[in-house]
């Protein structure tokens, strides 16, 4: 499994009754999440310590989430209750919405609860590998969806040529020409573009950029439109979301 990353952690105390939110929107467009949950409560001074799993035999009808044991570690992901106990490994996001973590037990009857459960959620990185080739005018739709809550890094490498007998170039391509469909950026390069957002410059890569938009990233070769067809080399592209 690739390296998880960091998105939060954080405390839920057993008496906090409108739970801990933890700032994180989530999105079932995202990358699946791990959760782990540690630590040992009371629901009750006369009642004996449970982990984040609740007290497998004590049932209450009445607590927030009938269906799950009276102190286990919920979640709520905007409307959407359910049980977290002691984690989930590798989640996929079913709903959208603010995630905020909450204690089972029954409305207006927190008072008197103790202890508290440590929570810890990361994320697997999405990874896409591809090629670019230096003749495809369309370039290469990567299929990964990313939003403003995410960082890339890309690593790019590869030669192509713009026209016969000129380079072959790297991903920086060359300066000094206009005529390409990018003129901002260098002709020859690798470039990205995020859903509808203009054209960035790539060439070798980039590590951990701050996603500016939302949308499905694809990768260009900086050529003047419709002069592709005499364009020879390809680059391997290596895209990882975080």
């Amino acid at each position: 499994m690739a390296e998880q990353t960091k998105l939060w952690s954080g405390t839920l105390q057993a008496n906090a009754e409108q739970g801990v939110k933890t700032g994180l929107t989530l999105n079932t467009r995202d990358p699946n999440i791990t959760i782990t949950v540690t630590g040992t409560t009371k629901f009750g001074s006369g009642f004996p310590e449970v982990g984040p799993e609740g007290d497998p035999n004590y049932t209450n009808p009445k607590v927030i989430l009938p269906s799950a044991n009276e102190g286990a570690c919920l979640m709520k992901i905007g409307d959407h209750l359910m049980k977290v106990g002691a984690g989930l490994s590798d989640w996929t996001i079913r709903y959208d919405g603010e995630l905020t973590f909450l204690y089972n037990d029954v409305p207006g009857e927190y008072a008197d609860n103790t202890g508290a459960y440590n929570i810890n959620i990361t994320k697997t990185p999405v990874v896409w590998n591809g090629t670019l080739e230096a003749t495809n005018e369309q370039g290469v739709k990567t299929g990964v969806t990313v939003n403003t809550a995410d960082k890339i890094t890309i690593t790019v490498t590869g030669e192509g040529t713009s026209w016969p007998g000129h380079g072959p170039f790297g991903p920086d391509g060359f300066p000094g020409s206009t005529n390409q469909f990018d003129p901002s950026a260098n002709s020859a390069a690798v470039l990205m573009r995020i859903g509808t957002g203009p054209y960035r410059l790539v060439g070798t890569g980039i590590s951990d950029w701050p996603v500016a938009e939302d949308g499905e990233i694809a990768f260009f070769y900086n050529d003047a439109p419709g002069a592709y067809g005499d364009n020879s080399g390809s680059f391997e592209i290596t895209l990882t979301v975080y």
